[in-house]
């Protein structure tokens, strides 16, 4: 049994395809035999072996036109199949990290919640005192950054005064920002 678009199935059904009906003559009277006769003019029918060739050529090029196409149909289907496979997969994944980080956040909600009030002071001492220390960093890094631009306009106005250009020390690496 043929399965339903494999090669020898398409070339089967082209070749039925190609095949002509036999066609019924119209009777025709016999003309007497003569040199001038136009019938002797024309070519002779086809025989079967050209007829067979004919064929042959025409299931050739059906079988590649179908053999193309459906290359290329696979071509397609594999590049759908592909993306989609990959959209399926990214969506699991972030709507699988959307609900982690959901449940942490429930997770932790609910401790706070069920937590006694000593562990609850104990929790906000712990948020005030990170809360100093970053208020601490800040502070640090706005002391530096002030006396940087103090300096940058000390520098300024020395090289204004002495008629000299001014040096960017902002810029190339001379200060240690951060």
């Amino acid at each position: 049994m043929l399965q339903p678009f494999s090669k020898t199935a398409v070339a089967a059904t082209t070749r039925a395809a190609t095949r002509r009906a036999p066609t019924a003559k119209p009777a025709t009277t016999p003309r007497p035999f003569s040199s001038s006769s136009p019938s002797l003019s024309r070519s002779p029918p086809p025989t079967s072996s050209t007829r067979t060739a004919r064929t042959t050529r025409t299931t050739a090029t059906t079988e590649a036109q179908a053999q193309s196409k459906t290359e290329a149909t696979q071509k397609i289907r594999r590049i759908i199949l592909t993306v989609s496979f990959a959209a399926v997969i990214f969506t699991g994944t972030i709507y699988g990290a959307g609900l982690k980080t959901q449940q942490e956040w429930k997770a932790e909600k609910k401790k706070v919640q069920e937590a006694s009030v000593d562990e609850k002071v104990a929790m906000l001492e712990r948020q005030k005192l990170d809360m100093l220390r970053q208020k601490t960093e800040i502070e640090n890094k706005l002391g530096e950054l002030r006396a940087r631009i103090k300096q940058n306009a000390e520098a300024e106005a020395e090289a204004t005064a002495g008629g000299g250009q001014v040096a960017n020390p902002g810029k190339g690496g001379g200060g240690g920002g951060q």
